[in-house]
């Protein structure tokens, strides 16, 4: 009985000393990706790889995409028998919007619903010069310059609608080099350049027109 007794006494004593180790390799071995307390170190089980993000689908690029292409209209104006035998010479818009028309018969002003002509009046030192209209510019100050093919510049104020006019006199130097107008265009400063048969002429804001130096072609 007494070597009985000494045995029981021992297993109670040893499973005292080895059972809270026990519970503890039981604890971690039941916890994911922790290492065994029995086993080496260098068993170690490998850790465990970062999450990665999955990646992201490119853009789709929006060029390819394909929009219904629409044809231009095309629109027959009333009353565009206001331009003679369908002939325009030259077209200039202004800061109103207003769409002015060169023809071979006149000055024509359309402000989107109807059609106003200007012509010459021989009784009227105030209406268009020549109603052949070769050419045209708006300026700055909102007036516009009428190039015509024979009789110079008229220049139309829309306050008082009346035709300044600027003529080619051979008997005067300062005049325009030439009547038939080719061309105009105004610069930063209000001044117009201004291209005639007969060579390049400048007229600066308020001021008289003068040709260019060189620019006059030789004559005879």
């Amino acid at each position: 009985m007494k070597t009985n007794h000494k045995q029981v006494q021992w297993l109670v004593f040893w499973l005292l000393g080895y059972l809270p180790f026990a519970l503890m390799a039981a604890a971690v071995t039941n916890t994911p990706g922790a290492v065994p307390v029995s086993a080496p170190l260098s068993a170690a089980a490998p850790a465990a790889a970062p999450a990665v993000a999955p990646a992201l689908e490119p853009a789709k690029s929006t060029t390819s995409q394909h929009f219904p292409s629409t044809e231009p209209e095309f629109e027959t104006l009333p009353d565009a028998g206001t331009i003679d035998y369908g002939i325009v010479t030259a077209l200039a818009q202004d800061a109103r919007g207003l769409i002015w028309i060169g023809t071979q018969t006149g000055l024509v002003r359309y402000d989107g619903y109807r059609f106003r002509k200007f012509v010459h009046q021989p009784a009227d030192p105030f209406s268009l010069a020549g109603n052949h209209v070769y050419s045209l510019s708006v300026a700055k100050d909102g007036r516009i310059w009428v190039g015509t093919n024979s009789d110079g510049i008229s220049v139309f104020d829309p306050a008082s609608e009346r035709f300044e006019h600027f003529r080619h006199d051979e008997k005067v130097k300062e005049s325009l080099s030439g009547g038939r107008i080719l061309a105009l265009a105004n610069d930063a400063e209000g001044g117009m350049w201004i291209a005639t048969d007969q060579g390049l002429d400048y007229l600066a804001h308020g001021g008289k027109p003068r040709a260019r130096p060189g620019a006059r072609p030789r004559r005879g």
